[in-house]
């Protein structure tokens, strides 16, 4: 009977910290879901300035080839280049996109950890595929040229700027993922870690 009041304050007494315990953690897992929204919305929008580019891009390439070519031959190989790009790179817009839109589901509701470790995951194997595509698509235009009657009838100096171009391409493919994608993944990964440790 002695212990009763004792037993009692201890709960009183730990009561208080136990609700600040849970307060703190809610409000660390809300300030980390903010950064992690601000994040993903600045990826996507990268994601989302890309594409509008390479919409373009391609847009101006068939223009382009068809007012510019001076037969039919030669508006087919470049309409033939632009549509093999865009069936080579089509499954990285797809990835990119299915990673972005499931960065978007922050649910707090569930387990946290589980959900940002798979999105970082996501986001690494779309990067993983835009770079082995882009290489790949790079060796088989090399292919593709060589091979080629129509191309291989143009002069050696327009024959040396594709290539250049398409090694340059296949050189600056890395960097340019390393600025636009993976210095984000790696700003989620850093939240994952604070996570760890403070919750």
């Amino acid at each position: 009977m002695k212990t009763e009041p004792l037993d009692s304050l201890k709960t009183a007494w730990n009561e208080p910290e136990t609700d600040s315990f849970y307060k703190t953690e809610e409000l660390l897992l809300k300030e980390l879901s903010r950064q992690w929204e601000n994040r993903s919305r600045k990826l996507r929008r990268k994601f989302i300035g890309e594409f509008g580019f390479y919409v373009l891009l391609y847009l101006a390439a068939i223009v382009i080839i068809i007012q510019a070519s001076t037969n039919p031959i030669s508006q087919f190989f470049g309409i033939k280049i632009v549509l093999l790009s865009l069936i080579f790179f089509t499954p990285v817009g797809i990835s990119l996109y299915q990673s972005l839109a499931f960065l978007r589901n922050v649910d707090l509701s569930k387990p946290m950890g589980s959900f940002v470790t798979e999105s970082i995951q996501r986001l690494k194997r779309s990067e993983q595929l835009y770079m082995r595509y882009s290489y790949l698509f790079s060796g088989f235009m090399i292919a593709l040229l060589l091979t080629d009657e129509f191309f291989s009838s143009q002069t050696l100096a327009l024959q040396l700027v594709v290539f250049t171009f398409i090694a340059l391409f296949a050189l600056l493919v890395k960097p340019y993922l390393r600025v636009a994608y993976s210095k984000e993944r790696e700003h989620f990964e850093k939240l994952r870690k604070e996570m760890e440790e403070k919750i």
